[in-house]
């Protein structure tokens, strides 16, 4: 996966040449990206002409209730707007005339699978704007060379898990979803296993399928047997074999012991720990007759230090270590290798913490930010490569500092 920055630096430099090309007063770049924290209602790349006022940083605008972008949404092909001076069918965001002074614009979907995952914006500012064929053509050249950026720029062949089969549990969203594209930049045909945001687990298949790998999304709870027995045959079913499993799939709550009900724990301990225990046990089933396999477990930091209101997860967490040590000494001398992974706090965006507390925790890291998903997926990588071949029953703690075991 390409450093969210050089991503970023790239993608400017794509819709410079687009602004040159068009003489437009500004072009940019909206897309979700939730591996990344990117979200479409925020500018990602931009290239502006002297003088206009940029759009980063304004997020005020909920962007895919515009009329414009749900045209986007249904046709998936530019939408050619000449004139903005009056009323409009499909209207833009009113800020966009009212607030910067567009009047006339371009916009160009960039879609994975059949969803609209963002799209660029083309606007000029000096009244009406006859936009021409080569103007198009700039457009749709643009969207191309975008979508290749997403892909990961232009593909290298092997990879460092080139012909692996992996399966991410809770692989559609944060951090699984980063560790799952990670692995098929790497050459790894992918599985996951979603319980919730069916949307995001179809445009993780089409984004896998775009990097020219094979992919496959299948609806299970972990905490079910019957479930986990069907996702891993599924699994074996489609690709012939398995060869990694990360156990990803968790939950979080904040929650004072006082409050929580014994439901609430057992749901916490079933997810984690049963999950866990359900998933690997299915995998060593399948991988012990071949004696060859990693499975990677994702613990957290919260297993060593704990936080109030966290005793419940902290507790789930720490468990996962103690698994990870007892299932790699059994599974060993199978060739199977059992890692963990204890990240530091993710900013995935489906933590229940605030904006402020996630600002003041991240002023006492000594890298002083939060860490994304793409910060630890090269973890998960090693792990599962040769690379990682020696390492066993091991833990790596992607913490920026916070903690040092």
């Amino acid at each position: 996966m390409r450093p969210t920055a050089e991503l970023q630096g790239r993608l400017d430099a794509i819709l410079a040449a687009l602004r040159d090309a068009t003489g437009a007063a500004r072009v940019t770049f909206r897309v979700d990206l939730p591996e990344r924290g990117i979200d479409c209602n925020d500018v990602v790349a931009e290239a502006i002409a002297p003088g206009v006022a940029s759009l980063r940083g304004q997020t005020a605008i909920d962007q895919r209730a515009a009329g414009s972008i749900r045209w986007l949404d249904t046709n998936k092909r530019p939408l050619v707007q000449g004139d903005l001076s009056g009323p409009v069918d499909p209207a833009p965001p009113p800020e966009l005339m009212s607030a910067f002074g567009v009047t006339a614009q371009m916009l160009g979907p960039v879609v994975r699978g059949d969803m609209l995952t963002g799209w660029i914006s083309v606007h000029y500012e000096r009244g009406p704007r006859p936009w021409s064929e080569a103007d198009v053509k700039a457009l749709e050249t643009t969207i191309e060379h975008v979508q290749r950026e997403l892909d990961g720029g232009n593909p290298t062949p092997g990879g460092r898990l080139a012909g692996k089969i992996a399966l991410v549990t809770g692989g559609n969203t944060g951090i699984g979803r980063g560790v799952a594209l990670a692995y098929a930049d790497e050459g790894a045909d992918v599985a996951i296993a979603w319980i919730a945001r069916e949307p995001e687990a179809r445009s993780l298949v089409a984004e896998v399928e775009r990097r020219g790998r094979r992919a496959l999304a299948v609806r299970c709870d972990v905490t079910r047997e019957a479930d986990v027995q069907g996702l891993v045959q599924g699994v074996v079913e489609r690709f012939g074999r398995l060869d990694v499993l990360v156990n990803n799939a968790g939950i979080q709550r904040a929650q004072p012991i006082t409050e929580m009900t014994v439901d609430d724990w057992e749901r916490m301990m079933a997810v984690h720990l049963r999950g866990a225990f359900l998933c690997s046990r299915e995998a060593a089933r399948v991988m012990i007759p071949r004696r060859s396999g990693r499975i990677i477990i994702l613990s957290s930091q919260l297993a060593y230090i704990g936080r109030p209101n966290y005793t419940a997860y902290s507790a789930a967490k720490g468990g996962l270590l103690t698994f990870t040590r007892a299932l790699a000494q059994e599974l060993a001398p199978h060739g199977i290798l059992v890692n963990s992974v204890s990240p530091g706090l993710i900013d995935t965006g489906f933590d229940p913490l605030s904006a402020e507390t996630k600002r003041t925790h991240a002023a006492a890291l000594p890298l002083k930010r939060l860490g994304m998903p793409e910060d630890l997926v090269g973890a998960f990588v090693f792990l599962a490569s040769d690379e990682g071949r020696y390492f066993c029953g091991q833990t790596l703690h992607p913490n920026g500092g916070e903690i040092m075991p």
